[in-house]
């Protein structure tokens, strides 16, 4: 593969320095590779703004061929490209000649290991961000929850002081109206006593006036007892002051 390209290159025309490189398979390759030689890279040659890849600087074409093939190894040919082509162009950009080299695809087992290590770290890489990106979007549905219980808390403290306040207007109000009633009831127990007092004096004048008939009736009807009320001396003397208070 080596010797190809070197037969290839020495049978260019010395206004030959600038190459480029495709990779891939079938017709669907891929720029992988770019280099201008050193002596006309010091005549003024200048990389394009649309070029996909850097442009390498080699003193010989030697070097740049085993570099070449080195990096084309790299990309995976014949393991996962087939067909490399190289083109050859003057330092205007020309097109000169290209050649074509096709290596048969075999399994690299060293290669695809190679790969799947890389797809899986990718993979862990892509992973790892996602789990970071949850991650954020937990902490910021977190702060809006804490935001959404700050506010909800002081709602309810607003609420409870707004509770607290009224229950105690309503505990002034009932004292207030107790003390009333307490008040109203000393009026009430007042007027109470003084109807008492006059049934307890109509009762008393009734008994008295019972008193009298009983007395009457005993002294009519009751020679025993009359005797009895005349051998107690302060009867006796009670009776007498009144009869002689009679006769003045």
């Amino acid at each position: 593969m080596n010797n190809k390209l070197q037969d290839f290159c020495e049978r260019l025309p010395q206004e030959a320095c600038l190459f480029v490189c495709r990779i891939g398979t079938g017709q669907s390759l891929q720029v992988f590779f770019r280099a201008v030689l050193e002596s006309h890279f010091e005549n003024g040659y200048e990389s394009h703004d649309k070029d996909t890849v850097e442009t390498l600087v080699y003193e010989t074409i030697d070097d740049m061929i085993d570099e070449l093939l080195q990096i084309a190894n790299d990309e995976g040919f014949g393991i996962e490209h087939d067909t490399i082509r190289l083109q050859a162009y003057t330092q205007d950009k020309k097109p000169i000649r290209s050649k074509v080299l096709k290596k048969e695809i075999v399994e690299d087992t060293d290669f695809l290991q190679h790969n799947a290590i890389n797809s899986l770290t990718l993979a862990n890489i892509r992973m790892s961000e996602e789990i970071r990106r949850c991650m954020r979007e937990i902490a910021n549905n977190n702060k809006e929850h804490l935001a959404t219980i700050q506010s909800l808390s002081d709602t309810l403290v607003t609420s409870q002081k707004e509770k607290l306040l009224l229950e105690r207007e309503n505990m002034a109000r009932e004292l207030i109206m107790e003390m009333h009633d307490k008040e109203t009831g000393d009026d009430t127990r007042a007027q109470g006593l003084s109807l008492l007092e006059r049934i307890a004096h109509g009762l008393f004048a009734q008994q008295t006036a019972n008193i009298d008939d009983i007395i009457k009736e005993t002294i009519k009807n009751d020679p025993n007892k009359v005797r009895e009320y005349m051998q107690d001396p302060e009867i006796v003397e009670a009776i007498m002051k009144q009869a002689m208070r009679g006769e003045e």
